[in-house]
């Protein structure tokens, strides 16, 4: 009789857990549900090398390339620091197919705070290598004016 109602009472807690994994929506999965193109939308898309004007408040982009599963991550460097804030940052597949281990598009946004010169400077690498590890770097110029 009791290996009866521990049979149940362990049917019914799968159940609960499997239903649960099926009925609740992932952190964040509202936002991923955004298109990339919407993401941009209203935004100033910076190009690496080039210098690119924008006003105070302005909200300014960037988009890199990468792959989270190798270790491999993007780094920021703000000059001066106070010159530009970090918005957001979110990362967006490449394809409809949700493949483990795929690259992924990492959009970086960051909003004009004070007026003048700005550099952003990102390298990835793999934070336990240090400077050792960076495997690229990508420059940004921004002149920001009132």
């Amino acid at each position: 009789m009791k290996s009866r109602y521990f049979a149940m009472a362990l049917t019914l807690t799968i159940a609960m857990i499997l239903f649960g994994c099926v009925a609740t929506k992932s952190v964040g999965e509202e936002e991923a549900a955004q298109t990339l193109e919407e993401f941009l939308e209203g935004t100033i898309i910076l190009k690496g090398g080039e210098m690119v004007d924008a006003k105070v408040g302005d909200v300014l982009t960037v988009i890199l390339e990468a792959n989270p599963s190798t270790g491999y991550s993007w780094e920021a460097a703000i000059d001066p620091v106070d010159s530009l804030t970090e918005e957001t940052k979110r990362y967006f597949s490449k394809s409809d197919k949700k493949l483990m281990g795929a690259p992924k598009t990492l959009v970086w946004k960051f909003s004009a705070s004070s007026e003048g010169d700005a550099t952003l400077t990102f390298c990835y690498l793999r934070s336990w290598e240090g400077e050792e590890g960076i495997k690229e770097t990508v420059v940004f110029k921004v002149r920001v004016a009132k």
